[in-house]
């Protein structure tokens, strides 16, 4: 199994490399493979159609796999780094995890969805994609109205979060 992720992780650094997802195509899943940021998530396929390159400066991949478990429709995302070290990232969210757990235990729900992720090299890594979600940069660029400066404006954040609470 390890080989198998290790060959995985081989054709999607090429992936990142060259902006294609044609040879992932054609990676033999054997019927259920799991995900090196979640093991208890097993996946089947690729689902080439709903795969993309992120709109970023070091554009990461948005990959989506058909789920192995029979009972759920759902597909299975997840954005592969290529050129990102999430060690801090690791890090963040395990500071927010023992704080969700000290906020529970005072009976408070800030409703925050962790992500699971995971440093996979030297400047690479996998993220897991939270369903529904909404991206600071998905909120900046609604905030921006055709103005290219938003992102870098305080108060986008706070005015989008008064229009939804």
């Amino acid at each position: 199994m390890l080989v198998r992720q290790w060959d995985l992780l081989d054709l999607l650094v090429t992936a990142n490399k060259t902006k294609s997802f044609s040879d992932l195509i054609d990676f033999n899943f054997c019927g259920g493979f799991p995900l090196p940021h979640n093991p208890c998530i097993v996946v089947k396929r690729l689902v080439p159609d709903k795969c993309r390159i992120l709109d970023s400066a070091r554009a990461p991949l948005w990959l989506c796999f058909e789920n192995a478990d029979p009972h759920s429709k759902d597909h299975v995302s997840v954005i592969f780094k290529g050129t990102d070290d999430l060690r801090q990232d690791m890090l963040a969210l395990q500071v927010l995890k023992l704080m969700v757990t000290q906020w529970e235990m005072e009976h408070l729900d800030l409703r925050l969805t962790l992500y699971r992720t995971v440093a996979l090299g030297p400047g690479m890594g996998m993220v897991e994609v939270v369903p529904d979600c909404v991206t600071i940069a998905d909120i900046q660029k609604s905030m921006a109205k055709n103005n290219l400066t938003a992102a870098f404006k305080e108060d986008s954040i706070a005015d989008w979060l008064g229009r939804k609470n």
